[in-house]
């Protein structure tokens, strides 16, 4: 687990400062390689990244897997898990891309170090309530984690939890259950 801080400084070609999601740092991409290094040492192959907002790959996966002409955020549940929403190669993606990804809006490198390790194979984030999508990209699943409670903003129909069923060879399934959450105020009525 690491943290990915939430807001940082950028500055514009310009010269001019701006604020966007923050990314890893430097450190911490750093220890992450320390670490993947120690487990693929003591055997490990299948290791897992959860960290709450997406790390910049999540930009990169998702542009290169939503077939062209597909608007996103028209896709329902039921579509989602189907081919003709995916391009080739990205056939078992699954979920929903209904908001933009809250990632850092340049590429901190920690995608790069995750397959230069290469013993990651999921990288599980949240922080973009409507996004549900999980995408193989690159040897390695770019997950988000389906929204839980009803905290913060929420979409009806898109809330539950995410279920990894995990082996003794790393993480075999990832699968969203989704439950139906009754807005506080249809609660109220009742």
């Amino acid at each position: 687990m690491m943290d990915s801080h939430d807001r940082e400084t950028f500055t514009r070609p310009d010269g001019s400062a701006y604020e966007d999601w923050a990314r890893l740092l430097p450190e911490q991409i750093a220890w992450y390689r320390e670490q993947a290094r120690a487990l693929s040492a003591a055997g490990c192959r299948d290791t897992a990244v959860i960290l709450h907002m997406p790390i910049y790959a999540y930009r990169e996966a998702a542009g290169a897997a939503l077939r062209e002409g597909i608007r996103a955020r028209d896709v329902t549940p039921e579509e989602a898990a189907g081919a003709d929403v995916w391009n080739p190669g990205y056939e078992e993606a699954f979920g929903l891309w209904r908001e933009d990804i809250c990632s850092p809006p340049v590429d901190e490198g920690a995608f790069a170090a995750i397959l230069e390790e290469g013993t990651t194979r999921h990288v599980i984030a949240g922080h973009d309530h409507t996004n549900t999508f999980v995408i193989p990209h690159r040897g390695v699943r770019l997950c988000y984690g389906l929204k839980t409670g009803t905290g913060s903003y929420w979409e009806r129909g898109i809330n539950g939890g995410t279920v990894l069923r995990v082996t003794s060879e790393g993480i075999a399934e990832i699968r969203h259950e989704f439950v139906d959450i009754a807005p506080w105020e249809d609660r109220e009525k009742a």
